[in-house]
């Protein structure tokens, strides 16, 4: 008796194993990238005051990402100088501005 559970414990296990491979399918994709050279990412970035350390160390290190990802992403700064109703204004001339599509879909 414990003999044929033992078959058909492994029996069940040759079926389950076979099935996975069965259904397991290995799809080939031949994709390569196109020859064109695609925009880079623009970012419009506010900062409160260009002079304080802290801000300045953030350009620095957003330049530097620039440097390193060159053709893949822009930044562009805008110095509010430390005053807000200078930030708000930037923010809304970049709102108004449409490098880009929002689209909806119903």
């Amino acid at each position: 008796m414990r003999m044929i559970k033992r078959i058909l414990a492994l029996l069940e296990c040759i079926v389950i194993m076979f099935l996975i491979i069965s259904e397991y399918n290995i799809r080939k994709v031949n994709a390569r990238t196109s020859g064109l050279r695609q925009k880079p990412v623009i970012i419009d970035i506010v900062l409160f005051n260009y002079e304080d350390t802290y801000i300045s160390l953030v350009k620095q290190s957003l330049e530097d990402i620039q440097k390193q990802n060159e053709g893949k992403v822009k930044f562009n700064f805008y110095d509010s100088k430390g005053n807000q109703a200078i930030q708000d204004e930037i923010l809304d001339n970049l709102s108004k501005k449409s490098r880009y599509s929002i689209s909806k879909s119903s």
